[in-house]
């Protein structure tokens, strides 16, 4: 099995913590985990003509991420979000406006990457631009008919409306959500059962629903189960990209034409993993990654 080819299409920008900034950006965080688990990872984005935008593709470049497809704006800004954390410790993010990822631009590179990849996960907030959002419909829209198309819902203020979701529902194979995108669901499709219209209607294979503590839950036409948590010590970490490193684990499992039972209970136990880790990217060890990474020839 060659290495699967990865493409997480969206935001990248720093994320901006009290104390320091950390790279990140959903698909960038997905990028980043499918690469050590032994993929192939392009990232497609767009970062200022500045200081951050050099600092932070150089970041990406020292983890072995393809960087080629990030492009350069010329008149605004990297991106960065003001990261803070309440008294359970759940982080809140403030996301910068008119930021070089608002301007992505779907170019012959970009068709031809399309082309080649084996998975691309997308998400909402890079689609709250109508140029970003056309970049990333086109991008998606040249995939190869196999190529697996993962919508991963990120609900942020001001960042979506039920247009762009549906939009984007209609370019997937696979959706993750958590538990509060599916009340916002709820409120956005107007039903009380989101996840049997996301694959009656709409027709994706899958539904994935992560529950934190609880665990995660596979929706399918005519079946469902649920996979229980692996709890760990996280006083060292913190829940920044979690969501993330799931869905990197889930994507490259499907990909591999393994159970969602199996992709759940493996994307289940490396969340558990970077859960006690701090930050989108964590530094992983080689005995951490080692019952993860993607047998490969």
């Amino acid at each position: 099995m060659k290495k699967p080819l990865i493409v997480g299409i969206g935001e990248f920008l720093w994320d901006m913590f009290p104390d320091e900034k950390r790279p990140g950006g959903a698909p960038a965080n997905v990028v980043y985990n499918a690469s050590q688990l032994g993929a192939e990872g392009y990232l497609v984005s767009r970062v200022g003509d500045d200081a951050n935008g050099v600092e932070i593709v150089s970041y990406l470049q020292g983890k072995g991420i393809h960087t080629h497809y990030i492009q350069v704006d010329g008149s605004s800004p990297t991106g960065t979000v003001e990261v803070s954390f309440d008294c359970q410790g759940e982080p809140h993010y403030n996301i910068v406006t008119s930021v070089a990822w608002d301007n992505i631009e779907f170019d012959e590179g970009l068709a031809e990457l399309s082309k080649n990849c084996d998975a691309v996960v997308f998400g909402t907030l890079a689609r709250r631009t109508k140029q970003s959002a056309d970049a990333i419909k086109s991008f998606l829209e040249h995939t190869r008919r196999d190529t697996l198309k993962v919508l991963d819902m990120n609900f942020r203020p001001d960042g979506y409306s039920r247009e762009i979701v549906v939009d984007s529902l209609q370019l997937a194979d696979i959706i993750k959500i958590n538990l509060d995108e599916l009340e916002e669901l709820k409120r956005l499709l107007d039903t009380g059962d989101p996840v049997t219209v996301m694959l009656n209607q709409y027709g994706v294979r899958g539904v994935c629903l992560t529950k934190g503590n609880e665990g995660s839950s596979w929706f399918e036409p005519g079946r469902q189960f649920h996979q229980q948590a692996h709890l760990t010590d996280n006083r060292q970490g913190d829940s920044v990209g979690l969501g993330d490193g799931f869905t990197s684990v889930l994507t490259l499992e499907l990909l591999q034409q393994h159970s969602p039972e199996k992709a759940l209970e493996k994307a289940s136990r490396y969340t558990s993993l970077l859960a006690r880790k701090p930050g989108g990217m964590p530094e992983l060890e080689k005995d951490e990654l080692s019952p993860f990474i993607l047998r490969t020839g």
